[in-house]
């Protein structure tokens, strides 16, 4: 997964692009790798005139509290598997 866009994924404005749900959890399965006490649960639907669709909002948790939210567009054309720079810093 390469860095690309700082803020990739962390706003509803500028969601992660992946093609399915179950792309979704791929992606966010291999971002759970960059650091070994990083964990995710999925919070709600939302919608977002952005991608003019619906989106799922995750919380990413550091050793079980609170690091950051992600969104996830799961109807896109193509799978855009790239991570926020925040990320990045975590990585082990």
């Amino acid at each position: 997964m390469e860095s690309k866009n700082q803020m990739y994924g962390l706003s509803a404005e500028n969601p992660v692009m992946v093609t399915s749900v179950a792309m979704s959890y791929s992606y966010l399965d291999k971002l759970m790798t960059v650091h070994k006490d990083l964990s995710y649960r999925r919070i709600k639907s939302t919608f977002s005139s952005f991608v003019n669709g619906v989106l799922d909002k995750y919380e990413i948790l550091l050793n079980h509290e609170h690091y950051s939210f992600l969104f996830i567009y799961p109807y896109a054309e193509e799978d855009k598997f790239a991570m926020a720079e925040t990320f990045e810093t975590l990585r082990n």
